[in-house]
Parts: C-alpha cells; sequence; structure tokens
C-alpha cells in the first residue's frame, strides 16, 4: 500500500548512499530513465506499525513540462509504499505496486457508472444495483476492446465517453414503414461512433427483423456509412434499413422468387 513520508524526508533522502538506489523497471520488465528504487526502513521510526513491514522509497525525475512541487527533492519526485514482502528484489516490488493502479482505475470508473450512490432502499435491491453497475462497466470495457482498439478512446473513461459519444445529437425518424436513426453528421466524434459500430459483425440472419430477413449476411464496415450531407433524405430514399435502425449502406436485395400456387 502507499506510505506517506514524513516531513523530514529532504534528511531521509540526504542520508541513503547514492549506491543503495536501483534502476526502477517499468511494466515491461525494462529499466525506466530517470527513475530508482531504495529501501528506507532502518531509516523511518516504525514501532508502531507491525512487524515485518518494509517501507521503499521511489524517486523520479518529473516528465517534460511537469512542474515541481515544494515537497520535490533534489529535482526529485519522492514517494514511498509499505510491504510484508519479505522476498524479491526492490524493482519487482515497486512495479507489482504500480501496477495495483490499474485496480483503482477501475473502481473510479465504477463509481462514475453509478457504484457511487446506493439509489434504492433496501440492502438486496442495492445488490442488484452492484450487479448491474458491474454489467455496465464491462459493456464499456468489452465495447472498447472491440470497437476502439486502434483508437484513442481505447482509453476513455467512462465520463469521457458520455461526453463525445454517447450525447451526440441524434434524432430517429420514421418513412416507409422504416426507423431511421440520423446522427449529426458535423459532430466531432460522429466519425469515430460509427466506425465503432461499423466493426461489431452485422446478426444472423435467424436473430434478424422479419422485414430484413432477405438481406445478406455481410458486415458494416464492407460498405462507407452515408454521411456525405446532414440531409440523408435524397440518398437513404429506397435503402434497406439496419435491423438496428441505424442507416445501413445499399445492399442488393436477393430474395428468392416464389413459386406459384396452383388450386386444385
Amino acid at each position: 500500500m502507499g506510505f506517506t513520508l514524513p516531513d523530514h524526508t529532504p534528511q531521509i533522502y540526504d542520508t541513503i548512499p547514492e549506491t543503495a538506489w536501483a534502476p526502477a523497471y517499468n511494466a515491461d520488465g525494462q529499466p525506466r530513465q530517470g527513475a530508482d528504487v531504495a529501501e528506507i526502513t532502518d531509516l523511518l521510526d516504525l514501532t508502531a506499525w507491525p512487524k515485518g513491514m518494509r517501507v521503499i522509497m521511489r524517486r523520479e525525475r518529473p516528465h517534460q513540462g511537469a512542474q515541481l512541487r515544494f515537497e520535490d527533492v533534489g529535482g526529485y519526485r519522492l514517494t514511498a509504499f509499505a510491504t510484508s514482502t519479505r522476498v524479491g528484489q526492490l524493482a519487482d516490488l515497486e512495479v507489482r505496486h504500480r501496477l495495483r493502479a490499474r485496480c483503482e482505475d477501475r473502481i473510479r470508473c465504477a463509481k462514475d457508472t453509478g457504484l457511487d450512490r446506493f439509489p434504492l432502499q433496501g440492502f438486496a435491491q442495492n445488490r442488484i444495483w452492484c450487479l448491474i453497475v458491474a454489467l455496465a462497466c464491462d459493456l464499456l470495457a468489452f465495447s472498447q476492446l472491440l470497437a476502439l482498439a486502434d483508437a484513442p478512446a481505447r482509453t476513455w473513461e467512462p465520463r469521457t465517453i458520455r461526453l463525445r459519444l454517447m450525447s451526440i445529437p441524434a434524432v430517429i425518424t420514421h418513412h416507409a414503414r422504416r426507423t431511421v436513426l440520423r446522427y449529426k453528421a458535423d459532430h466531432p466524434f460522429t466519425g469515430l461512433l460509427l466506425t465503432a459500430l461499423s466493426s461489431f459483425q452485422a446478426p444472423t440472419p435467424h436473430h434478424r427483423h422479419p422485414t430484413a430477413a432477405s438481406l445478406p449476411t455481410t458486415t458494416l464496415k464492407e460498405q462507407p456509412w452515408p454521411l456525405e450531407r446532414p440531409d440523408h433524405r435524397e440518398a437513404t430514399r429506397g435503402r434497406p434499413s439496419h435491423p438496428t435502425g441505424i442507416i445501413a449502406p445499399t445492399t442488393p436485395a436477393t430474395t428468392p422468387p416464389t413459386p406459384h400456387s396452383t388450386n386444385q
């Protein structure tokens, strides 16, 4: 866990010999430039802490453009963590501790998705609410992994996704017994959203709507989305609609001819 350094940290830092510092590692095991780790257990008063606890300090040069803080010492940013693990190199223990931050990020994303509130009255109902929040987090994570793997949106958090993708203006229109969802064409993230939707494979024929059963089974990314102009009224007239309700690309209908029946 993280350990708060005391007020006399500069004095502690000055007593650490340069030979005690070991290069810190990245997550891939390669040395991290400008970062070192050292154990300072013997330099602290840990009588009130559990026996066997170790404190490891990390120093790193702030990245280019970052402002120095008052608690920075010698141009280094100092942090520390406590561990009860007695074996292993300091760099490996420090990498394991930093990878824990991914779990904390997921907890923060879950809170942004609804885990920070319990809107229901009963305990059992709020347990169901927690399961719904977990399901929403999984859907967001897998959607970003499958649909936005090659885009910067792969690492967006729920607040950013709601602001940039889920809040794109759209209107549902009904024309010629078709329901069409029209997104705002000049929105800066409309193209990204349609690219993400196009990366999902179209459903199989037995899951389609009866009116679209005659359409061939293809993926949406085989054809460009019809967003050449804001008004698609003329461009989409007569086109078959996708079962999701979004404007689908032009595909030729291949309905087999129905044989004529004869009355005996």
